[in-house]
């Protein structure tokens, strides 16, 4: 059991729906290794009713964490009123915290890419989903391509897991962030002396310190 670092960037995805299920689900990143720990799976919600179940899902001492919020382009022309549903979604969860909606990458040959990337990215087991995401994890195994036109493409079904599936890819395909590690930790990774000598593993550690600070504040030193 991966335990997830609070300072890990959290990422959310959406693929919408109403009589599909809408699927959300929530990822980390350590920079290398993506980890699906959470999913929402349930049709015939609203806008405002999405919105309420996904702020009931995520505590409030995570929501500073997420740093990204992809959701399927279709929510941003698909309309239920004079607004779009990503308007609705954006007005409801901003007041909780949450980050503005952004488009999951979907231009031409996206949806191929993203697949493989997914595919890549279980290949060389740096995709792991959670115990905790049922939908997901039942999902997968069964996906199969779409052969003989479409053999780079998933076939689409008519199921909660298809929808959990581009819930999935939104995420791990359109979000490239990284960790931003605390400032300690980071300083702690420069030091190079050996543990035999303290007082140079202490003088090394402060001056990493003082590098990190100054490159986190933008300030440029010449040679």
């Amino acid at each position: 059991m991966v335990t997830l670092r609070p300072y890990w960037p959290r990422v959310l995805s959406l693929d919408i729906g109403f009589a599909h299920a809408s699927a959300v689900i929530w990822h980390a990143t350590d920079g290398e290794n993506v980890y699906v720990y959470r999913e929402l799976v349930q049709a015939h919600l609203t806008a405002p009713e999405l919105a309420a179940e996904i702020v009931k899902f995520t505590p409030d001492a995570e929501r500073k964490a997420i740093k990204a919020f992809y959701v399927g382009p279709d929510a941003f022309s698909r309309k239920t009123s004079d607004r779009t549903q990503a308007i609705e979604l954006d007005s409801a969860l901003a007041p909780h915290g949450f980050p503005s909606l952004s488009p999951a990458a979907a231009g031409p040959g996206d949806r191929r890419l993203g697949w493989l990337f997914l595919y890549q990215m279980f290949k060389e087991g740096h995709l792991k989903i959670s115990p905790k995401c049922p939908v997901l994890v039942k999902a997968i195994p069964a996906a199969i391509r779409d052969f003989p036109d479409h053999s780079e493409d998933l076939l689409k079904t008519e199921t909660d897991g298809d929808d959990a599936l581009d819930a999935l890819r939104y995420g791990v395909y359109s979000s490239s962030l990284q960790p931003r590690l605390p400032i300690e930790l980071e300083a702690a990774r420069l030091v190079t002396v050996p543990m035999s000598n303290l007082t140079g593993r202490a003088l090394q550690y402060r001056e990493a310190m003082q590098d990190v600070r100054r490159r986190r504040s933008g300030m440029s030193f010449g040679r």
